[in-house]
């Protein structure tokens, strides 16, 4: 198993492995912290169900109008990157080791493959925070059982509740709690239902 801070940790063995290769990262390829901000980027790649390879296809389609224009070439550069690096990734990955948006898909899977939770209704309280891992899951749970419902403490009166885009108050008595139920009807749209007591 390959934790968070061991994908970055690969990341970074990766970039050095391929600086000759690279076009965009070739000279910021040994800064501190790329390896994080490409951890992060993958993240929400993979979060799309897309894969880098795909992101190239379409931004190669996208800006073929004007391939000689200095800020398409550094985009599709960086693109190009992005997809060698996050191959080079996989195949270091291997059959052998997951990683963890691996052992999230694997763990989707079995719950996806097991029955019980098809007819099941599931409730979830006494919870204010949520990480990104954590959402994720709930949001695979919603897609594959019957009923799923969450209770947060929150004011009926918040403008979080009225509209999920909003930023909290940093001020709020409750800003943990609806900064929280922000980033999880995100991940819940278009499945949310809001229901006031």
């Amino acid at each position: 198993h390959i934790t968070g801070r061991g994908r970055q940790m690969v990341l970074g063995l990766l970039l050095r492995q391929n600086q000759s290769r690279l076009r965009f990262f070739a000279s910021s390829a040994k800064r501190v912290g790329l390896s994080r901000e490409l951890d992060r980027t993958f993240t929400e790649i993979e979060r799309s169900s897309k894969t880098p390879a795909e992101l190239v296809e379409t931004l190669e389609a996208a800006l073929s109008s004007d391939p000689t224009d200095a800020d398409t070439a550094s985009l599709l550069d960086k693109t190009r990157d992005l997809s060698l690096l996050y191959a080079e990734y996989t195949k270091f990955l291997g059959e052998d080791r997951l990683d963890p948006q691996g052992r999230l898909q694997q763990v989707l899977k079995s719950m996806a493959d097991c029955p019980q939770f098809r007819q099941a209704s599931v409730f979830i309280d006494g919870i204010n925070d949520f990480d990104r891992h954590e959402r994720q899951m709930i949001a695979g749970m919603d897609k594959l059982c019957r009923e799923l419902t969450i209770t947060l403490l929150m004011d009926p009166d918040s403008v979080v509740l009225r509209n999920m885009h909003q930023m909290p108050d940093d001020l709020s008595l409750l800003h943990k709690v609806e900064r929280s139920y922000r980033l999880l009807a995100i991940a819940l749209l278009p499945m949310l239902v809001i229901l006031p007591l």
